[in-house]
């Protein structure tokens, strides 16, 4: 039996550590690992056995450029015949002050949504490929705070605030989904999931200024990198998921999104959108 292709994002810190190990023992499978940094790639194969070791591969990618996206694609496009599992988990918390990437888009937009759709789409073929294939996102119980405006998703006419900043993204993340489930087709499955309220670096960078100094208190509240992990597992192993596709899960059900989440008209402009924005990347 062939092993399955795994690309995965967001591996080498917080709780997607917890996500890549467990897919190491639950499947047998070639793993390319798109990050930043080759030493904290080289930390995330600790522990897992020499004969997984020689099938997982570094992929560099700096995800606030979509050149790297394009070449670190290509690079996994030229090495693979199909996709059977894509798993877009990284994401930032962007800085208090408003920051871009060299095309003056907001950095949370793009990391946190643009990367993970032009990923999607470069590999839409080789996900074809395979006989059922499963793209899982990464969201958050804060799109329902969010308040998304299409017409200036980059702060650029009204005020910036890192935390809104945020929140918009995971919302794009969960239209996204839903909207990519309506033409992605039958053999490949597109769903997203809140992991909660995580202790990582993350968390602690999302609380306010003047709340940081509560976060060692509250942090035994939070859940582990293995609880956070839980529900992504499951949208990438368990079969009966590929049945659903668009949904928004939590603690491995099916919840419903903020009613924005779930309106097919702003899925539809924000997607239009979006695909404008990298079409160059697209169309290579």
């Amino acid at each position: 039996m062939n092993k399955k292709v795994v690309v995965m994002t967001g591996a080498t810190s917080g709780f997607g550590a917890s996500w890549f190990h467990s897919l190491t023992k639950e499947i047998d499978a070639e793993f390319f690992i798109l990050a930043r940094n080759k030493d904290k790639f080289q930390s995330l194969l600790t522990g897992v056995p020499t004969n997984v070791k020689k099938d997982v591969h570094f992929v560099e990618c700096e995800l606030s450029s979509f050149v790297s996206v394009f070449n670190a694609i290509g690079s996994i496009k030229a090495q693979v015949t199909s996709v059977d599992i894509l798993i877009n988990n990284a994401g930032i918390f962007p800085s208090d002050l408003p920051c871009y990437n060299s095309d003056a888009l907001e950095m949370a937009f793009v990391v946190n949504h643009l990367a993970p759709l032009l990923i999607t789409l470069l590999l839409e073929e080789k996900l074809r490929n395979a006989n059922l294939s499963k793209i899982v996102n990464t969201s958050s119980f804060q799109h329902f705070n969010a308040k998304l405006n299409l017409e200036d998703v980059n702060f650029k006419g009204s005020e910036y605030s890192a935390m809104l900043a945020y929140q918009n993204s995971k919302l794009c993340t969960v239209l996204s989904t839903r909207y990519l489930s309506t033409f992605l087709g039958k053999n490949i499955s597109i769903n997203c999931f809140d992991p909660g309220i995580v202790d990582t670096s993350m968390t602690q960078k999302a609380f306010p200024k003047v709340l940081r100094w509560t976060h060692p208190l509250l942090r035994t509240f939070f859940r582990n990198g293995a609880k956070g992990a839980e529900t992504g597992i499951y949208l990438s192993t368990e079969r009966n998921v590929e049945q659903n596709t668009g949904g928004y899960y939590k603690d491995k059900r099916l919840k419903q999104p903020s009613l924005t989440a779930q309106s097919k008209i702003i899925a539809s402009q924000l997607h239009q959108m979006s695909t404008e924005l990298i079409r160059p990347y697209l169309s290579r």
